[in-house]
């Protein structure tokens, strides 16, 4: 029997033993996966000091073996998988393959001004240099941060987190539907969501900024009126621009609904009241890239005052599941990541 190893930092325990517990289901039920071993969590001590440093240790041995290290790069997140990656080549590992459910600074994957960073690239050079082979990780802000590495990088696309919802939404009826971007730069990912669910192409709302972070103005050139609209992201922040675009598309482009599809809900500023309190959004699917969903255990008690379930979260963990075994056994991803 084979067995996967995988282990994980604090802030993604909880997505890594979701995908586990997925693995194990698909022992039984997919051949691909019936000659893995019963698959738990490595054993993987982690500790933080008085001054907030952290360090790490393998509780058993993994010399030569292949591992999966889930983490994220965020601010404070990033050490501690940096740290774990390390501990990992210092014990003479295998193969190292990161796990990155939602790639922290991926915003910053291009010079802003004359002096600025480019943090994605930053972050690529740093899970290089400690030692991964390898990443997995989901629909990145931006696909060209996959060549900020020298290695392979599996990038997960939003649209086979949602596609089963997103038929139910669509019901046999694309013809009502058209898939919008909140913005310019997700024109992209909002057209491929569009190629995949059979419509008619996709549209893009351009915004005008009076300062950083404050939108003076949106315009669609499209005509939207009477339509379903499928708003598509890869993330939420603060919510403000997902609730602009929507009651601009309901007040002023006479769109018959809004619903938004968005892969990780950081949720900053007090976002998930704004969202439940902007009357044309009808609801918002989520996944769990982000620890901030898990939290929020009282989400199924957001509702609307006609008691429609406004925020509903649908896990990246069986997707993650499927494509760790593929990529455990060399083969093409191709078909779950569609």
């Amino acid at each position: 029997m084979e067995k996967l190893n995988i282990y994980s930092t604090r802030h993604t325990m909880y997505l890594a033993e979701k995908v586990v517990s997925e693995i194990n289901k698909l022992r039984n039920i997919d051949t691909e996966f019936s000659d893995f071993d019963d698959t738990v969590i490595g054993k993987c001590k982690i500790e933080e000091f008085a001054n907030k440093e952290i360090t790490c240790q393998y509780l058993e041995s993994i010399r030569d073996k292949q591992i999966y290290i889930f983490g994220q790069t965020g601010t404070h997140e990033i050490m501690e998988l940096l740290l774990m990656i390390d501990a990992a080549k210092r014990a003479s590992v295998g193969k190292i393959t990161v796990v990155i459910p939602c790639y922290g600074y991926a915003r910053q994957d291009k010079k802003e001004g004359i002096r600025g960073p480019m943090g994605a690239k930053l972050v690529a050079d740093m899970i290089s240099c400690a030692g991964a082979s390898s990443v997995i990780t989901l629909d990145l802000h931006a696909e060209s941060i996959q060549g900020f590495f020298d290695f392979s990088v599996t990038h997960v696309n939003g649209y086979s987190i949602f596609k089963d919802e997103l038929k139910k939404i669509i019901n046999n009826n694309p013809e009502e539907y058209v898939v919008c971007s909140p913005d310019a730069g997700g024109s992209v990912r909002a057209n491929k969501f569009s190629k995949k669910l059979g419509l008619d192409g996709a549209v893009a709302i351009n915004k005008e900024r009076s300062k950083p972070g404050v939108i003076s103005k949106m315009i669609l050139m499209a005509d939207v009126s009477g339509k379903h609209i499928i708003l598509v992201d890869d993330l939420i922040d603060s919510g403000g621009t997902l609730c602009k675009a929507a009651d601009y598309l309901i007040e002023e482009k006479n769109a018959k609904s809004v619903v938004a599809i968005c892969t990780h809900p950081i949720m900053s500023n007090y976002a998930w009241g704004r969202i439940v309190n902007t009357k044309n959004l009808s609801k918002l699917y989520v996944s769990d890239t982000m620890q901030y969903v898990e939290d929020f255990e009282d989400i199924s008690q957001i509702i609307t005052p006609d008691d429609v379930l406004k925020i509903t979260k649908i896990s990246c963990s069986t997707i993650l599941a499927k494509i760790i075994g593929r990529v455990a056994k060399g083969k093409s991803v191709d078909s779950v990541n569609t």
